[in-house]
C-alpha cells in the first residue's frame, strides 16, 4: 500500500484519502519533509500508523541535498524512529 502527502491540503485530506486507498498502515510512503513533520507534530497516531513502513521517498531532493536542512532531517528520522 502506497501514500502521497504533500503540502497543498489539509492533514485531515491526507488521513482520508490514506483510508480511503486503504493505506491506514502504509507500507510506502512519499511526502515532503514538511508534510511529514506537520503530521508526525499534528496528526494523533501518525507514527503508529507508520508501523509497518517498509520504504520513505522524501521529495524535495533539493532541499535535502542542502546543509542546511540536514537538521530538519535528522529531526524526521528521529520522530519516526520513536
Amino acid at each position: 500500500r502506497a501514500a502521497c502527502m504533500i503540502g497543498g491540503t489539509s492533514l485531515q485530506q491526507d488521513m482520508d484519502a490514506m483510508d480511503s486507498a486503504g493505506a491506514s498502515a502504509a507500507t510506502i510512503l512519499v511526502a515532503t519533509p514538511g508534510r511529514l513533520k506537520d503530521h508526525l507534530l499534528n496528526t494523533a497516531g501518525f507514527a503508529e500508523r507508520l508501523s509497518g513502513l517498509q520504504a520513505l521517498i522524501l521529495d524535495e531532493v533539493d532541499q535535502l541535498a542542502s546543509e542546511l536542512f540536514r537538521p530538519a532531517l535528522d529531526d524526521l528520522l528521529r520522530r519516526l524512529a520513536e
